[in-house]
């Protein structure tokens, strides 16, 4: 603090004003400090099932699928607690889906830590989270430019990762599959996942979508056409993870689960996840 004193009194008013604020941001404390849109690390929740009270207190959501299943736990590990999602064996689409409404912003990053655990089946495909705006189009729900659209993380066969996006000129009814290079979900190990969202000009094609996997881009879009109005931009963010594909063969033969932790959303992008570090 000493050092910070002299330094003050050697720039004058607005100098000191300038060094004032650099410390307040370097300490995250104050009238500077940056406030995350959303923040989840489920450090302060108890272990053991996550009920409706912890859901609400972490996400705020206007709903929930999966908690009253039982789906959904607080476990501890090496980098403090996390959140735990189990998939049922033999079921396609039974996970969790907690929709968290945002201010509407224009472009956003979404970013969240993921441990895959040893012997983790991946199957043929699963669903990650994402952002998405005014319907939030999924599910074979095909935009048409004036309702809505989403972009959320993918794993594919054997852990491979793609960004899925359901926008107006999509090549089917089940949204594009996209896939990332070099980007592999590894058993036995956290990973950091971060995805970035600019909305188009309506009508136009030149929104981005660029996402992130361990600290390095996996994957670049500048061309993209979300939306065909300015009614609508990104005003969600979905935690959502289960199996599917909606055939049986999509399902896991035997009950698997994964962690979560240090989910945050927000208009800059943050440092690599605390657990994947």
């Amino acid at each position: 603090m000493a050092r910070w004193l002299k330094i003050l009194a050697g720039t004058g008013l607005a100098g000191a004003i300038a060094v004032g604020a650099l410390w307040f941001q370097a300490r995250g404390e104050g009238v500077f400090a940056h406030h995350h849109l959303f923040h989840a690390d489920f450090d302060g929740d108890a272990d053991g099932p996550y009920g409706r009270a912890a859901v609400a207190h972490d996400f705020s959501p206007p709903w929930a699928d999966g908690i009253d299943e039982g789906r959904a736990d607080i476990v501890s590990s090496p980098c403090g607690k996390a959140l735990r999602v189990r998939y049922p064996a033999g079921a396609v689409g039974k996970g969790v889906i907690i929709p968290v409404r945002l201010p509407v912003h224009q472009a956003l990053y979404l970013a969240y830590d993921v441990y895959v655990p040893v012997g983790f089946d991946f199957v043929k495909e699963g669903k990650l989270s994402g952002l998405c705006g005014g319907t939030c189009n999924s599910g074979g729900n095909r935009p048409t430019g004036r309702d809505g659209w989403s972009s959320r993380v993918i794993w594919r066969a054997g852990g491979q990762l793609a960004q899925y996006v359901y926008a107006p000129g999509q090549a089917g009814p089940y949204g594009d599959i996209l896939y990332w290079k070099d980007a592999v979900l590894t058993a036995g190990r956290w990973h950091h996942i971060e995805t970035y969202v600019q909305v188009n000009r309506p009508g136009q094609a030149d929104g981005v979508i660029r996402s992130w996997f361990d600290g390095r881009m996996a994957f670049s879009d500048d061309h993209v056409r979300l939306r065909d109005t300015d009614a609508f931009a990104i005003d969600t963010f979905k935690f959502e993870t289960f199996f599917g594909g909606g055939a049986p063969d999509f399902a896991p033969g035997e009950a698997q689960f994964l962690l979560f932790d240090n989910i945050t959303v927000d208009d800059r992008q943050g440092p690599a996840g605390a657990c994947s570090q």
